[in-house]
């Protein structure tokens, strides 16, 4: 979480919006899965971390796939995966 923090705060300076999101959302899902885990006052693990990268990475790649069936824009999820 820590590098999370410190990857967030560099990307608030570089004024980049999709990594900044992206971050905060994977900060976000880690959180929630260290809860979910160990209730609120749960440490988060690198593997509550890893967990929710991995997870987030198959939510998009659904999202992606998806969106081609229905011919819908996905330029931001492709984003996201980068």
């Amino acid at each position: 979480i820590e590098q999370l923090d410190t990857d967030i705060k560099t990307a608030m300076k570089a004024r980049e919006s999709v990594t900044l999101d992206t971050l905060r959302m994977l900060k976000s899902a880690a959180k929630y899965a260290a809860n979910e885990r160990g209730g609120a006052a749960a440490a988060v693990s690198d593997e509550d971390v890893l967990g929710a990268v991995r997870k987030q990475i198959k939510m998009r790649q659904d999202t992606i796939a998806s969106c081609r069936e229905a011919s819908r824009p996905f330029e931001k999820e492709e984003a996201e995966l980068k």
